[in-house]
């Protein structure tokens, strides 16, 4: 687990060099080396720094059928919103 310090550090690294500041074109080719850099070494370069190893498990059935629930009732909302 993280210490605070250490995931502002790596959120800032990740919106740096994997997002690049949200720039339009510098975003579009941080996500392509980041995207290439992933699939060739396993990790990427704000992970690398501190050697983090991010790990992740499946995602059970119930949280995707919660998630398209939760959208489908905020679209109705929206749609309802703009009906009126």
């Amino acid at each position: 687990m993280l210490s605070f310090p250490s995931s502002l550090k790596r959120s800032a690294r990740a919106m740096l060099a994997g997002m690049g500041l949200g720039i339009p074109l510098i975003s579009l080719i941080t996500h392509i080396i980041c995207a290439r850099t992933l699939s060739e070494d396993g990790h990427v370069f704000w992970d690398r720094v501190d050697s983090l190893q991010y790990l992740t498990q499946p995602v059970g059935a119930w949280r995707w059928i919660f998630a398209l629930v939760i959208y489908i009732v905020c679209r109705a909302l929206e749609l309802a919103m703009n009906y009126l």
